[in-house]
């Protein structure tokens, strides 16, 4: 039991307040996607969390998907003094939500609800800041997207299986490779009309296949182009802001804004 609970001191676990509930827990290793681990956490063999982790310049991130479905950042400890309230914003390019804590005893690490447009801004990935105390850290959430769908799966899966995770999901069929958001031009970085309005990732994707292009772009909330060695300009990922017509829960990049995948 020591040695259980030594890993998940070592590990930033999310413990309860209270030894007896952090001896309680149990860390299970789901998946690695790019730089981040996914594991599912347990108590009293209850399913209770799926967390992503990695290593950015502020300290450990954790992006944690509960057992009921909502999302929330998990931030190193900000070494406050317990009890402090505080009050601060959270940032992902152009996404901002407030957010709010009660700072834990030390070496506890915080708890952010994640929501709205920050949320979805993660998926696209990029730079990140929180602003909170009078003190501000900034990092890059690469490879985001993947993360969080990894999480997904990871809470399907526990739920699925009774709460008892005891193997590892098989992986999850290849996607396209999400880009960033970029600017376009009249010149068009992605040559190829190949959809004029009410595209998807699915249909844009499918139609850069067939063309046997490399890369697809998907821009104004439906249209779909793609090229093979296109020139690119990265900005951020907040201007690629318009949903898809066709599927909202998707991003169809803005205006003269591609959203860029690479083919699967």
């Amino acid at each position: 039991m020591n040695r259980i609970l030594a890993s998940l001191v070592m590990a930033g676990a999310l413990c309860a307040a209270g030894g007896a509930a952090e001896a309680q827990q149990v860390n299970r290793p789901y998946r690695t996607v790019g730089q981040w681990k996914v594991e599912s956490i347990y108590e009293k063999r209850k399913f209770l969390l799926c967390r992503a982790g990695t290593n950015t310049q502020a300290g450990l991130i954790g992006v944690l998907q509960y057992a009921r479905k909502s999302w929330a950042l998990s931030f190193p400890d900000m070494n406050f003094s317990k009890g402090t309230k505080l009050n601060g914003m959270l940032e992902m390019g152009r996404a901002s939500q407030p957010v709010s804590v009660t700072a834990g005893r030390p070496g506890m690490r915080e708890n952010f609800t994640l929501n709205g447009n920050v949320l979805e801004a993660m998926r696209q990935g990029g730079h990140m800041s929180l602003a909170i105390g009078g003190k501000t850290w900034s990092w890059y959430m690469n490879d985001a997207g993947l993360a969080m769908g990894a999480v997904q799966d990871c809470v399907v899966a526990a739920l699925k299986d009774g709460g008892v995770l005891d193997t590892q999901a098989a992986a999850p069929a290849a996607k396209p490779a999400y880009q960033g958001c970029y600017v376009d031009t009249p010149s068009r970085t992605l040559p190829v009309t190949l959809i004029t309005k009410a595209a998807t990732l699915e249909s844009c994707n499918q139609a850069a296949k067939n063309g046997g292009y490399t890369y697809f772009g998907l821009q104004y909330g439906g249209q779909c182009f793609a090229g093979r060695n296109p020139t690119y300009t990265r900005t951020m990922e907040g201007e690629c802001n318009m949903r898809c017509q066709s599927n909202t829960k998707q991003v169809c990049g803005g205006f003269w804004r591609n959203s860029v995948w690479r083919v699967n």
